[in-house]
């Protein structure tokens, strides 16, 4: 399947789309930050994000009915430096067909979904799915 698109801005409000990151491996989450879950792998994921910084994965995080200054309290809080977008009345969820969260979405650099993954993530998991998409 190829990805859905959506205009959105971040928690410091620069304008986000994946779009904008045509022609690069995107991991598409979709969180909040009350999630115990979502907690819980946000430490991996930044590892990832981190180790990948040579290459030009997207690491994209969507934060179901939550505010920017929630998100960037939250994202302070976890020192998490790769992207987070709000998402305060939940459209790109619904547009995605989110019914559970954590859920991942790993995509390839020409915008089809390699894999989905619903829960939790651990590192070995998450190493397979960014090889699968070039990450």
């Amino acid at each position: 399947d190829q990805a859905r698109d959506f205009g959105s801005t971040t928690m410091i409000g620069a304008p986000r789309s994946l779009a904008q990151l045509e022609g690069r491996p995107v991991w598409l989450q979709f969180g909040a930050s009350w999630c115990a879950p979502c907690r819980v792998e946000a430490p991996d994921v930044q590892a990832a994000h981190k180790a990948s910084a040579k290459s030009r994965l997207a690491v994209v995080a969507v934060y179901l009915a939550e505010d920017s200054t929630t998100v960037k309290n939250f994202a302070e809080l976890m020192k998490l430096t790769y992207t987070q977008v709000p998402d305060p009345d939940t459209a790109i969820a619904s547009a995605w067909g989110v019914r559970g969260i954590p859920v991942h979405y790993f995509i390839d650099a020409k915008g089809t979904i390699k894999a989905t993954h619903v829960g939790i993530l651990p590192p070995d998991r998450i190493k397979e799915y960014l090889t699968q998409i070039g990450g």
